[in-house]
């Protein structure tokens, strides 16, 4: 059984993410940007019920 593609280049996919986040963010490193990105996501779980954070996590579907 082959490892399915989204496994293969989730990595790559990823360091991408990050790098554009770094140049956007003007950080230094992609390590900054990974705590800065996460710092982001943490604090807006935070202010979500529970009910709008599955709703986010579907967008692409109405809720």
């Amino acid at each position: 059984m082959t490892v399915p593609r989204e496994y293969r280049v989730a990595s790559r996919d990823f360091e991408t993410f990050l790098i554009a986040a770094r140049d956007a963010l003007g950080c230094e490193t992609t390590h900054r940007a990974y705590a800065a990105v996460r710092a982001v996501l943490l604090v807006f779980r935070r202010r979500l019920s529970a009910r709008d954070a599955v709703c986010f996590a579907g967008s692409f579907r109405r809720c």
